[in-house]
């Protein structure tokens, strides 16, 4: 089988993971949260590896629902002009939002 062929594989099976995972929720599309699910559900490497630091579907789908929130771990993007860079780019930082 081709990487090509793998990936695509890959790819539908965690595309539609993330919409029985949309779908048990109520919602008609699938975003990024319901992706992560579906990673976390996964069997090949990246599942397996978020499963081995810890990561469970239960405290994932928690997160998702609102019990907690994914929010905190998104990047954020300073917007103060000492951070910029020289450019005029906006400097990511990949530190939990704790505003």
């Amino acid at each position: 089988m081709s990487k090509f062929t793998r990936y695509a594989t890959t790819s539908q099976s965690l595309s539609l993971a993330a919409m029985e995972e949309a779908s048990r929720r109520g919602l008609r599309t699938a975003d990024l949260d319901n992706l992560f699910l579906a990673l976390v559900l996964d069997d090949q490497s990246a599942g397996r590896a978020l499963r081995n630091f810890g990561v469970t579907i239960t405290s994932v789908r928690a997160a998702v629902e609102g019990s907690d929130t994914l929010a905190r771990y998104a990047p954020t993007a300073s917007r103060s002009r000492s951070t910029r860079s020289s450019v005029g780019e906006r400097s990511n930082s990949w530190r939990p939002n704790t505003a």
